[in-house]
């Protein structure tokens, strides 16, 4: 819960979804305490404060705006960048996503493993031979053509920059069991994995009931709420109706198959233009050597 304690605020808003508004005045007074800079253009402010890369209002914010504000630089403080103080971070990229739930239905009512098993399917084994479908199982790789892309050069040399300067970091603070083998071989891999790449999760589950709680019960049904991240570059809409065509089609031993509860990020990729990279590469410095 927020409090208030020696004239300081707390609060999970204050420093996740609203640091923003804190970053973006912080950032404004800098420019400004700076006598040498001299007048700065003119800045409009949006702020918008819904789930941190997914708002249903933004765009009609922006379909307002569009009319008053008309800017030759777009700043959106939003992304997450390695703890290097030594450089300056821009996010050119997001990735897109597609959750849904997937459900199997092979009975109306629960019956008895005893009597019944080896007759009626199971809808978990179901679950996972549709998966199967999308995801290559061996090394977590999505597997519809829509949903990958070819890497240009410059995504790999942005990649091995990277690396350049963190090294292994960005990733040594999730919290893996130790001798857990990473998605990639390399930390250049395990970068491009995480940035351009498609990835699957399995992020819930309906129809199971815990250890503690369970019977020998063949159960009539399983759910599982599935968390694609797709490619910067993809169409969302297309691979939807590539994913709906994979695991729609012809379900083992004729279950009912369905897709539920669709939620749907159109990803994106806007690379930084040559000069503003430069006019940003000057200024950085600049501040570095005045120990700012």
């Amino acid at each position: 819960n927020p409090k208030s304690i020696d004239s300081r605020y707390y609060a999970r808003g204050a420093a996740n979804g609203a640091y923003g508004l804190y970053s973006l005045v912080t950032s404004i007074r800098a420019i400004q305490a700076q006598t040498d800079v001299g007048k700065h253009p003119k800045i409009a402010v949006l702020i918008e404060s819904s789930k941190e890369s997914y708002s249903i209002d933004l765009n009609y914010h922006l379909q307002t705006i569009k009319d008053i504000v008309t800017p030759n630089l777009i700043v959106c403080i939003e992304g997450e960048v390695p703890d290097d103080p030594t450089t300056f971070w821009y996010t050119t990229s997001m990735k897109g996503e597609i959750s849904f739930d997937l459900k199997v239905n092979v009975l109306t009512r629960g019956v008895h493993s005893g009597k019944n098993g080896g007759l009626a399917p199971d809808s978990f084994m179901i679950i996972q031979s549709l998966l199967k479908r999308i995801e290559t199982i061996t090394d977590g790789k999505v597997s519809i053509p829509l949903c990958e892309i070819d890497l240009s050069e410059e995504e790999k040399a942005i990649g091995q920059g990277f690396i350049d300067i963190v090294g292994d970091g960005f990733y040594n603070n999730v919290p893996y069991i130790h001798g857990t083998k990473l998605l990639g071989d390399t930390p250049v891999d395990i970068y491009l994995n995480s940035t351009f790449k498609p990835s699957l999760n399995i992020i819930g589950y309906e129809g199971i009931p815990t250890i503690e709680n369970c019977s020998a019960t063949i159960r009539p049904y399983t759910t599982v709420r599935v968390k694609l991240s797709l490619t910067p570059r993809k169409d969302v809409n297309e691979a939807k109706e590539a994913i709906e065509k994979a695991l729609l089609a012809d379900p083992p031993f004729k279950a009912s198959v369905k897709i539920e509860n669709y939620k749907i990020i159109q990803g994106g990729q806007l690379p930084m233009p040559d000069n503003v990279k430069a006019a940003l590469n000057i200024v950085s410095q600049a501040l570095e050597s005045k120990d700012i």
